[in-house]
């Protein structure tokens, strides 16, 4: 029961009416999809992005200096070292893997 002032200034009980308020889904939202939702996205992203260019840079400002590469020398005729051979020498018989050991 709610309670109302009556003409004369005192508290009276009033019934509480039942009161039901049909809407359908459009009008129950509290906001509409559409445009501002789309805006709220986009500058979401912008700003992300914007945020994430800043970092790249000031992670590159901070980076250390990393030293020049050594020259190549004046003997350019040396044959380059061999990579990724696979050494086929058989192993010699004596000799045990032990576990735990490190060679």
């Amino acid at each position: 029961m709610s309670r109302q002032i009556d003409s004369d200034g005192k508290l009276k009980d009033a019934p509480v009416i039942d009161r039901t308020v049909e809407r359908n889904a459009t009008q129950a939202r509290q906001g509409q999809r559409g445009r501002p939702v789309l805006w709220v996205l986009v500058a979401g992203l912008v700003l992300a992005l914007v945020a994430w260019g800043v970092t790249e840079i000031y992670g590159v400002a901070i980076a250390p200096q990393q030293p020049d590469p050594p020259a190549a020398s004046a003997d350019s005729d040396a044959e380059p070292p061999a990579q990724n051979t696979i050494d086929a020498t058989p192993a010699p018989d004596d000799i045990q893997p032990q576990r735990g050991v490190s060679p």
